[in-house]
């Protein structure tokens, strides 16, 4: 919506006859049209009210006319082009309003401008999100002693480290006390199709493994009594933990 018709390509009779602003008061539109941004971007059935005293841009006409998403950050905003993330506009806020400063024409790059917090941001979006110390490289003019580091939430997510599992080489003391077991398969072009499955054994102790090859999987209990009474024969010993 707009109060000066001079933004308007041409004027109609409008379908809405009033509006209601914020404060619950009905004003008047007296005209309908397309308003031109630039030649790539434009947006239809804007209306005309004089009695406004700013410019006002629906969100959701923006985001479904001209295909893009709004940014908003405390202390400014971007229209992003949803299929190419091309910049395509961007604003100030002031005063609790975000005020559309300028919009990127087709083919040029958009100049930064604005406070020294925002051309930082378009910087640190622009190429990659690199640190605070290479922009600092990059852009001396922009940094005083009062200038506060960026802190970006994509940035924080992306390099965040994740915590370590503690080292833990703690074993049993003999072995056979703890055994780890699993059962592999069916494994792909196996020889003939005879053995699709795998069972292993790991002592915990020795770290030896035995391994044993499998026509079905029904036959795991089979092996794991031949494993047991090997165990039992020839090492005079018994499993206590089987995990």
């Amino acid at each position: 919506m707009t109060h000066d018709p001079h933004d308007f390509n041409n004027l109609s009779i409008p379908i809405k006859t009033h509006i209601e602003t914020a404060s619950g008061e009905l004003v008047a539109v007296q005209g309908e049209g397309s308003i031109v941004f630039s030649k790539e971007l434009k947006l239809e059935n804007c209306l005309y009210v004089p009695t406004l005293s700013s410019k006002l841009l629906s969100i959701s006409q923006v985001t479904k006319e001209l295909n893009c998403v709004v940014l908003m950050f405390p202390t400014f905003c971007h229209l992003q082009d949803i299929l190419t993330k091309e910049i395509i506009g961007c604003g100030t806020e002031r005063g609790g309003l975000y005020y559309v400063d300028e919009v990127a024409h087709k083919g040029h790059a958009m100049l930064v401008h604005g406070p020294v917090t925002r051309q930082l941001w378009l910087w640190h979006r622009r190429l990659g999100h690199p640190s605070f110390g290479y922009l600092k490289i990059l852009f001396p003019s922009l940094f005083t002693s009062n200038t506060e580091p960026i802190k970006c939430e994509t940035c924080i997510r992306a390099k965040n480290h994740r915590v370590t599992f503690p080292p833990n080489n703690n074993r049993v003391n003999s072995t056979f006390s703890l055994v780890h077991s699993d059962v592999g398969g069916p494994t792909p072009n196996s020889y003939n199709n005879q053995f699709q499955y795998f069972l292993l054994f790991v002592d915990d102790f020795s770290c030896m493994t035995w391994v044993y090859f499998l026509k079905h999987k029904s036959e795991v209990p089979d092996k794991f009594y031949a494993f047991y009474q090997m165990i039992h024969t020839q090492f005079g010993k018994k499993i206590q933990v089987l995990r």
